[in-house]
């Protein structure tokens, strides 16, 4: 029934399409459709305007479509770079640095939320933008992706913006699609053209719901045509050689901390006041100066401007200083809004430095001077001095960048894991599972299994990453999953953690249950729950701070009194972390690198507590650090 209904919608939709050359098929959606249509899950990543972004818009609509396209499909979910909308410009000169420092840009199937389909919509806010620098970042984020998966499905749209409609009525492509166009060819991207479908209807008016209807007449009836096509094996995309020289595709985000801040003038980690940047890098003193290597092609600057913004100056490689505007004198709102600024492109290939500062002459009609900086927008990789740090100097010179942690674990704590201390004490190995969700990998990257065998000296930590994006115990207590993800890694101990287990205590302990049964030596931690999206979790309310109550009906209060009960350790993350946080004069957003995730700090904030809860009493970890690092 299924098939047949994805055959009539084939038949009916994109024939019209076809014929009005508002769809070039080109390579078609064979690995899309292959998920879709097997009932596998998949989602969309959306790369496209503010206007699409926004409610309602075409990132909202596009699960609806699949689902009306293929009934079977599963996780059907649309999200963008960081999982947020950005309300200003989006053309593909930032969206190549937002998205393809995002891990969904390359993602294969192996990670979950996995994407099914890449979706490109950037034509109107690429309109009038500088063409070198547009093709250098489309081009670069297709190349890009094409290289490092080539499985990915990518589409173009081109929405019936009012100006590309009276183009394609008076006989004319607009220019910056017949720049997209021609990149989409080169690489066998197909396209869907709402603008000149839309010229053809002598009743458009453009209405939000006639553009809604024509997204979902010609992308929906592409779709149907290509979920119509026998599904074989996973396609790989070819890859041609980049159209032209200087592509982006190395686009990355560097953030100011990996800089150098001259600290008469520029300070630190100090809170954004729009949510899409979490925390910038402010002055409002002319002369100060910040500084940053990077190897690379190109550079910018992405932060915050608004009513009280100075211009900036820069200098690369120590030529001299130019101006570039950051003060929105159109802006009429009076607001903060995202401003970003190409430095330089078609560098050569080697290591730069780039300077900053602060213009002394406030713009007119500013109130003020003051730069909010979050990030440098590089085609190419961090060179700072801690992009060269081992691993455990890396962690020590981040925790010396952080407030006292103020924590002193439980003298209680070790109870159920008395083999896991025997083996460290001893100098044996340990071979750790750590399983649930990107938080949990967020918590692993802070190498704190290195801290830890530095705190007992001859220890060996394995440590085993088993992880799934947005999944906990009502996923992994399925016999299949939990083989997979555990039982066939044999582990001494199991840690279960992150924010994904939906309050589910009982699936925790079906996991710990069924894991005692298929390796009966092993010891379990279970470690409540830190950082997650706004609302999830407010590090600033008493009770998030408070000790876990057995007979309380909070997660936190039903995990411990479930792992009173099944004998395994209990770790309260959450409350040493709410405690710092509350007492920090940083920001949360100081700690995190997207609406969910932590950022390199935030993540050594955490394993510094599991350091000290491992460690023997007295562990003194800065100190060590400072040691450590010959300070």
């Amino acid at each position: 029934m299924k098939l047949a209904w994805i055959l009539l919608l084939s038949a009916a939709c994109p024939a019209a399409v076809a014929d009005e050359g508002a769809c070039a098929p080109r390579g078609g959606l064979p690995n899309a459709c292959r998920i879709w249509t097997h009932e596998q899950e998949g989602s969309v990543f959306y790369i496209g305007t503010a206007a699409g972004n926004a409610p309602g818009g075409t990132r909202d609509q596009l699960p609806g479509i699949v689902k009306k396209v293929i009934p079977g499909a599963k996780g059907v979910r649309a999200f963008c770079a960081w999982n947020r909308a950005y309300p200003d410009n989006c053309s593909s000169i930032i969206e190549t640095f937002r998205s393809m420092s995002s891990s969904a840009a390359v993602s294969g199937e192996e990670l979950y939320p996995f994407v099914a389909i890449t979706v490109f919509d950037l034509a109107v806010d690429d309109t009038g933008m500088p063409v070198q620098q547009v093709q250098a970042a489309l081009e670069g984020m297709i190349y890009g992706t094409r290289k490092r998966n080539p499985a990915r499905d990518m589409v173009m749209l081109y929405q019936p913006d009012e100006r590309f409609v009276a183009d394609y009525r008076a006989g004319r492509t607009p220019e910056v699609i017949k720049l997209h166009e021609a990149i989409a060819s080169h690489y066998g991207i197909p396209s869907v053209n709402l603008a000149k479908a839309a010229s053809l209807k002598t009743d458009w008016q453009g209405t939000k719901k006639q553009q809604g209807a024509l997204l979902e007449e010609n992308l929906g009836g592409f779709l149907a045509q290509c979920a119509g096509q026998p599904a074989g094996q996973p396609v790989r995309h070819p890859c041609p050689k980049p159209m032209s020289e200087g592509i982006w595709d190395r686009a990355t985000l560097v953030n100011y901390d990996r800089g150098r801040l001259d600290a008469d003038g520029w300070l630190g980690w100090q809170s954004s006041p729009v949510e899409q940047v979490f925390h910038v890098a402010t002055c409002s003193k002319p002369g100060a100066v910040m500084s940053a290597d990077f190897t690379g092609t190109a550079v910018g600057v992405y932060g915050v401007t608004g009513a009280d913004a100075g211009d900036l100056e820069f200098s690369i490689d120590g030529g001299p200083w130019r101006a570039i505007e950051v003060f929105d004198r159109a802006a009429k709102d009076r607001g903060y809004h995202l401003f970003h600024r190409m430095f330089a492109d078609r560098l050569a290939n080697t290591t730069h430095t780039v300077r900053l500062r602060v213009a002394e002459a406030v713009p007119p009609g500013s109130t003020g001077r003051q730069a909010r900086v979050g990030w440098l927008t590089v085609n190419g990789s961090d060179a700072s001095p801690m992009g060269k740090l081992k691993p455990i100097e890396l962690a020590d010179t981040l925790l010396l960048q952080l407030e006292p942690l103020g924590y002193t674990p439980p003298k209680t704590r070790w109870q159920w894991i008395p083999k896991t201390i025997a083996r460290l004490r001893d100098g044996g190995t340990l071979r750790i599972v750590m399983l649930g969700d990107s938080i949990v990998n967020n918590i692993q990257s802070s190498g704190f299994n290195l801290l830890i065998e530095r705190a007992y000296p001859g220890s060996k930590i394995e440590k085993i990453v088993s992880v799934r994006g947005s999944t906990g115990c009502w996923y992994y207590q399925e016999p299949e999953h939990l083989k997979e993800y555990v039982v066939r890694h044999a582990p001494d101990l199991l840690v279960i953690g992150g924010i994904s287990q939906r309050g589910d205590v009982e699936a925790i302990r079906s996991v710990i249950r069924q894991t005692r049964a298929a390796l009966p030596e092993v010891e379990v931690i279970v470690m409540t729950d830190v950082f997650g999206a706004k609302g999830t979790i407010d590090p600033y309310d008493p009770k998030t701070a408070a000790e876990p109550d057995p007979d309380g009906t909070g997660y936190r209060d039903r995990l411990y009194k479930m792992a009173l009960e099944e004998r395994v350790e209990y770790i309260n993350l959450t409350q040493p972390w709410a405690r710092f946080l509350a007492a920090s004069k940083q920001p949360l957003g100081a700690f995190m690198s997207d609406a969910v995730h932590a950022n390199a700090r935030g993540c050594q904030l955490v394993g510094r507590l599991l350091e000290l809860y491992f460690a023997p009493d007295g562990w003194d970890a800065r100190k060590v650090a400072e040691k450590s690092l010959g300070r």
